[in-house]
């Protein structure tokens, strides 16, 4: 098992077990936005190969040799070297453009 599959699995496990674990509080529930991240993750984990942490820590991109996942953790635009497919996860909408205008905690797919 090389290092991305085993933080894949540690990651996969984490949220499993805080999925099933028993809420004790209102508080502790998932909200959609934690559920629909995990479900992002799902979608994207294949791609997130080689990982590359952008300046001020705004995201981080990963790349498997033909595709890109970007992970916005704020605001940015993401220039690409040419008009892309991009797809937007949790929502699944795809666009083509040449930047893509990261929005804080969405993850796109830039095919």
């Amino acid at each position: 098992m090389n290092k991305l599959e085993l933080e894949i699995e540690v990651a996969s496990t984490l949220l499993t077990s805080v999925l099933k674990a028993k809420i004790r509080e209102e508080a502790d529930r998932p909200t959609e936005w934690h559920l629909s991240i995990i479900k992002a993750f799902s979608k994207v984990s294949g791609r997130m190969m080689r990982r590359e942490i952008l300046d001020h820590e705004k995201g981080v991109v990963y790349h498997d040799g033909q595709r890109q996942v970007l992970w916005a953790f704020n605001a940015f635009d993401f220039p690409l070297d040419e008009v892309r497919r991009v797809r937007e996860w949790p929502a699944g909408i795809i666009t083509r453009t040449a930047v893509v205008c990261a929005q804080a905690h969405r993850v796109y797919e830039i095919l």
